[in-house]
């Protein structure tokens, strides 16, 4: 079974964030889905100086945006369901229950000087984000908080939670920056 989706139009995504990020305004985007994260993370990364490692780390962080603060799986019901290879089903489930259906992240972008300022920001409680963050996502054996981490260290340059860790803001170089 697939996930739900909303079709995002990439064309129509790229000609706004270009316009926005040369006006100086903000770009901002709603998700709620596992397959938008692709598409919307390929499309804000372009700016980016190193839009690979800044696609993955909005992918990161989007999809826990998804599974934590949309869908309120804890950290515990995570590791459970990623050790019984069901994450992908709970979500799957999770996505259509009433409860969940009007709830929406979001990803924003704004330009300042040779830096780009993502935000991700969810419905959710927040969690303990500076444990999370200082793990070595390719040293650790717990099956949670490693998106994060590799957020922190590849995808951005510098990568801090706002509030009681339901806003990430992510901060890297522009092309040509």
């Amino acid at each position: 079974m697939d996930y739900p989706s909303q079709t995002t139009t990439e064309p129509a995504l790229s000609v706004r964030l270009t316009k926005g990020l040369a006006s100086g305004i903000e770009v901002s985007v709603s998700f709620r889905h596992p397959r938008e994260i692709p598409d919307i993370a390929h499309v804000f990364s372009r700016p980016a100086a190193d839009p690979e490692r800044t696609s993955l780390g909005l992918a990161e962080l989007m999809m826990n945006a998804i599974e934590h603060g949309i869908l309120g799986i804890t950290t515990e019901e995570k590791r459970t369901l990623v050790a019984a290879g069901q994450l992908h089903h709970e979500v799957n489930r999770r996505l259509v229950l009433p409860e969940f259906q009007q709830k929406v992240a979001s990803l924003s972008v704004k330009g300042e000087g040779d830096g780009l300022w993502y935000t991700v920001t969810d419905p959710g409680n927040g969690f303990d984000w500076r444990q999370v963050i200082a793990r070595d996502p390719y040293n650790s054996d717990d099956l949670c908080g490693r998106g994060i981490a590799i957020a922190a260290r590849v995808g951005f340059v510098e990568l801090e939670s706002l509030g009681p860790g339901n806003v990430a803001v992510g901060r890297t170089r522009r092309t040509g920056g």
